[in-house]
C-alpha cells in the first residue's frame, strides 16, 4: 500500500485539488483509493460528497482520537467506484489541540495505526498548510510526499526553507522511511515569462524531483470546485483534467506501479 501526503507549509498551493483529482483518476484506473482529509476547511470532503451526508461520530476527529475504527469512518465517494473518503469537519481543529495533549507525542501517530491493516492500494492524504500534528499525522503514515507549488516569487523561496529546514527535520523527527515524491508546478500560466524562469530555477536547484506534469490555469477548475466534483469528472476533456491524468500516470511510474 502507497500513502501519499500532499503537503506544503504555504496555502493556495493546489494541494486539495491535486490530491482529489489524482485519487479519483487512481480509482478510475482500478486502484482501491482512500483519500484521508487532514484539513479542518474540509475542501477534499466537500468535492467527493455531500457535506450534509458526514456525521461527527463517523469522521477524522473520532478516528484520531481513539474513539472509531476505520470500517466505522468510511464514506463511499460518489460517481466513482473504489474511492472512499475519511471526511474532515471544523471540529477537526480542536481535535488537533487535544492531539497536542496526547502522552510522549503519541499523538502524532494515530493515523498510522488505524492504517496499518487497511486494504487499499493508494492512501491520499489532504494535509492543511502547516507542519502541525494534523500534517505530522499525514507524514508518520506515508510512503512518499509531493509539495505542490506555484510559480510565483514567494513560492520559490517557500520550496527553498522547505527543502532545506523542513524536509531534513521531518526525516528525522517524523518518517526517516518518507521519500519526496517529487515537486509539483500547479497554475502554470505558459505565456508568463515568470513561469519560464521559475521552472528554469527549480529544475536547475532540484532536477528530476520537479515533474514533467504541469498543471495549467483553467477555468473548469474553479467551476469544478463550485459543483463539488474533481474537474476529471467535472470537465473530463479539459486542459486540467488532462494533466491530471498525466500527472497520475507519471507518479505511477515513479514508484514503479502500472
Amino acid at each position: 500500500m502507497k500513502v501519499i501526503s500532499f503537503a506544503n507549509q504555504k496555502g493556495g498551493t493546489g494541494k486539495t485539488t491535486t490530491a482529489v483529482n489524482v485519487a479519483t483518476v487512481l480509482a478510475m484506473k482500478g486502484k482501491r483509493t482512500l483519500v484521508v482529509d487532514l484539513d479542518p476547511q474540509s475542501n477534499a470532503t466537500m468535492a467527493l460528497i455531500d457535506p450534509l451526508e458526514i456525521e461527527s461520530k463517523r469522521s477524522m476527529s473520532p478516528l484520531l482520537l481513539g474513539e472509531a475504527k476505520l470500517q466505522d469512518v468510511l464514506y463511499k465517494c460518489r460517481y466513482v467506484k473504489g474511492l472512499d473518503l475519511i471526511p474532515a469537519t471544523l471540529e477537526l481543529s480542536l481535535t488537533e489541540l487535544e492531539l497536542t495533549r496526547f502522552s510522549s507525542g503519541t499523538g502524532g501517530v494515530q493515523l498510522e495505526k488505524k492504517l496499518r491493516n487497511a486494504e487499499y492500494d493508494f492512501v491520499i492524504c489532504d494535509c492543511p498548510p502547516n507542519f502541525g500534528i494534523l500534517t505530522t499525522n499525514g507524514l508518520y503514515a506515508s510512503t512518499h510526499m509531493i509539495v505542490p507549488m506555484e510559480p510565483e516569487t514567494f513560492a520559490v523561496y517557500g520550496l527553498q526553507m522547505l527543502m532545506t529546514n523542513i524536509v531534513p527535520r521531518i526525516g528525522k523527527l517524523v518518517n526517516e522511511n518518507l521519500k519526496l515524491l517529487g515537486i509539483l508546478l500547479v497554475r502554470v500560466n505558459p505565456i508568463r515569462t515568470l513561469t519560464a524562469n521559475i521552472r528554469y530555477e527549480v529544475r536547475k536547484r532540484y532536477g528530476e524531483l520537479l515533474f514533467d506534469t504541469e498543471i495549467p490555469v483553467d477555468v473548469r477548475l474553479p467551476e469544478s470546485q463550485k459543483s463539488h466534483l474533481p474537474v476529471i469528472l467535472y470537465a473530463r476533456t479539459s486542459r486540467a483534467a488532462e494533466a491530471y491524468k498525466a500527472l497520475t500516470d507519471e507518479i505511477l511510474n515513479r514508484l514503479g506501479e502500472e
